[in-house]
């Protein structure tokens, strides 16, 4: 599993302002942009509301290859020729049917290179905001929004995946300690158990089922740290992207990671409504994990027991040393039911 990070020529890239890449830069950190960018493996991606807008890797000195997830130019009632009158299909034989901005220049994005990212960029953002009217996700906008630096200064990465493992992290965060903070972002009440269609179609609550529970996550968490080489990977990124980010004056230097810090988990729960029930399996949920884990499980449930913040919808800071302990978390008296 490769670290996270980016050569010294690639920061100097997109922060000298002679640098090649220098533009993309400046896109991201101006007022307002609604962009974010985040290090990868030698590559980096510029988010945009939630999705990866363009993917910049570097191949060779002071050069670079872009990409862009033609699936955002994909639509439901779209354009099924593009320009020269050509007809694409999916890997199935159907024919794929596009918005007007990408059919009109399916050849410049599908080969898009330094210059036709910059020339189409607002294109691009267009045609993503396409795609998410037709693909609403009020949790993925949210996770968005409070990774912004201008809403928490203390994101080091969002979409943290270990390969081969089926383990995803939404969000790491440091905390004023130096500490590593492990988020789970949730949003409404839906979000809580994982659920799996029977054959008639209907969605049966399964929080032990494989989609992103709140059992799933916090067992993913779990797997992660009594793993050694797992955990130091994530460390090891961790402090190379704080550098690269604060390098690029993303983060403010007075960010630290300790030299080998502690973790927490926390889920962060916004948008949760009074309902009684579905206040009931936030907490059933956790609860049923601790009761059947196994005596491995039970002592690093202990150690790292799950943290618990509530939000609402609108309030993007994630304030840490506001955590509260999720098992035995009193729902009821919080919403004032009791």
């Amino acid at each position: 599993m490769k670290i996270r990070k980016i050569s010294p020529s690639f920061v100097d890239d997109l922060k000298k302002e002679k640098g090649v890449l220098h533009w993309f830069y400046q896109r991201v950190i101006s007022p307002n942009s609604g962009l974010s960018l985040e290090i990868r493996a030698d590559y980096i991606n510029i988010y945009y509301n939630g999705g990866s807008l363009l993917r910049i890797q570097e191949d060779g000195e002071h050069h670079y290859i872009f990409k862009f997830d033609e699936k955002y130019g994909i639509r439901k009632n779209g354009q099924r020729e593009v320009e020269g009158g050509r007809v694409i299909k999916d890997k199935k034989g159907k024919e794929i049917l596009w918005d007007k901005s990408m059919a009109k220049n399916y050849e410049q994005i599908h080969n898009i290179n330094i210059d036709t990212a910059k020339q189409l960029f607002d294109t691009l953002i267009d045609m993503m905001d396409g795609w998410f009217s037709e693909h609403q996700k009020a949790e993925r906008d949210y996770q968005h929004k409070i990774s912004l630096p201008e809403n928490n200064k203390n994101v080091l990465d969002i979409e943290y995946t270990i390969s081969n493992s089926g383990m995803r992290l939404d969000m790491i965060m440091v905390d004023d300690k130096g500490d590593l903070n492990i988020i789970e972002n949730k949003y409404g009440n839906n979000s809580i158990y994982s659920y799996v269609s029977d054959k008639s179609k209907r969605k049966i609550e399964n929080p032990e089922f494989s989609n992103p529970g709140l059992s799933k996550h916090y067992k993913d968490f779990l797997k992660l740290i009594g793993n050694a080489y797992y955990k130091n990977n994530l460390v090891a990124s961790m402090k190379s992207i704080l550098n690269v980010k604060q390098k690029l004056e993303i983060l403010p230097n007075d960010i630290f990671i300790k030299k080998d810090p502690d973790f927490r988990f926390v889920f962060v729960l916004a948008d949760l409504n009074k309902n009684i029930k579905n206040i009931r399996k936030a907490e059933n949920v956790i609860h049923k994990l601790v009761y059947e884990s196994n005596e491995i499980e039970r002592s690093l449930i202990k150690e790292y027991s799950p943290r618990l913040l509530l939000t609402c919808s609108d309030e993007y800071t994630i304030k840490l040393n506001e955590t509260k302990d999720f098992i035995g978390y009193d729902f009821e008296r919080f919403f004032g039911l009791k």
